[in-house]
């Protein structure tokens, strides 16, 4: 099973052969053809993948693309650009967990690169599955938040960050870890509405999580209490579909 330490706190001795998973946000914008149009979240990973396998780990990629389970969406698609960053061949894993990964795992030389399979393909990854969290914990000896270390590693003050997502109910934990770190917090994406209608705004059809409207008013207090500023977009795009050919334009919300 893996533990989880911060690579700035490892040396050598402790990551020499050792299989590191590392939870990376590789999830980049994509053109119609599947051309990465902006590489920036690869080569933020870049640093932490380069020390550890120049301490000679066996680094083990973790990552999602996209919101829709779509060959499009396959990992593979990073391989050559992560490949040039890196300046190794990365190797690429059919699966996220399983024995073949297990394979490619006890396979791979020290220094080397595996990318696992857009975790997103599992319905267990959606719900937070534990078992599921298991079996990816089980292919190796140390797992690395690169994403997340990245941000909240002793800040400068004043700190800012930005929470996107879908839903209130799956950002809860990090929202609620981040009140105690920053000094502003800026929500963005879907939950947004959920957050004004807890404010009592008229959101229409948008995205709504109905039951978490106490939760939402939960947390502006907790942000109140704790004096970090919790912001919510002003302006916001609404159209009459969810497509590129949709009738859209941008309209003032009184927050």
């Amino acid at each position: 099973m893996a533990t989880k330490r911060s690579v700035g706190t490892l040396k050598e001795a402790d990551l020499k052969g050792k299989s590191v998973f590392v939870s990376v946000d590789l999830s980049v914008p994509l053109d119609d053809n599947s051309n990465i149009t902006d590489d920036t979240r690869i080569r933020a990973a870049v640093p932490t993948i380069k020390y550890l396998m120049g301490n000679g780990s066996r680094v083990l990629l973790c990552s999602h693309l996209g919101r829709r389970v779509t060959p499009k969406f396959s990992l593979k698609i990073l391989v050559p650009r992560l490949s040039e960053l890196l300046g190794v061949e990365v190797v690429m894993a059919n699966n996220s967990i399983g024995e073949e990964v297990q394979k490619l795992v006890a396979a791979l030389p020290e220094g080397g690169v595996l990318l696992l399979e857009n975790v997103r393909f599992y319905k267990e990854e959606e719900k937070n599955d534990p078992e599921f969290a298991k079996k990816l914990a089980a292919l190796a000896d140390l797992y690395e938040l690169d994403y997340l270390v990245r941000a909240v590693a002793n800040p400068k003050k004043p700190f800012a960050a930005i929470v996107g997502g879908s839903k209130v109910s799956t950002k809860i934990g990090v929202i609620e870890s981040l009140l105690s770190t920053v000094d502003i917090l800026l929500l963005g994406g879907g939950m947004i509405y959920t957050f004004y209608k807890a404010q009592g705004h008229a959101v229409g059809s948008s995205l709504l999580e109905e039951d978490k409207l106490d939760l939402a008013r939960s947390l502006m207090e907790k942000a109140k209490s704790k004096g970090v500023s919790l912001l919510l977009p002003t302006d916001v795009v609404i159209a009459d579909k969810f497509a590129p050919d949709a009738n859209s334009k941008v309209t003032t919300v009184c927050v």
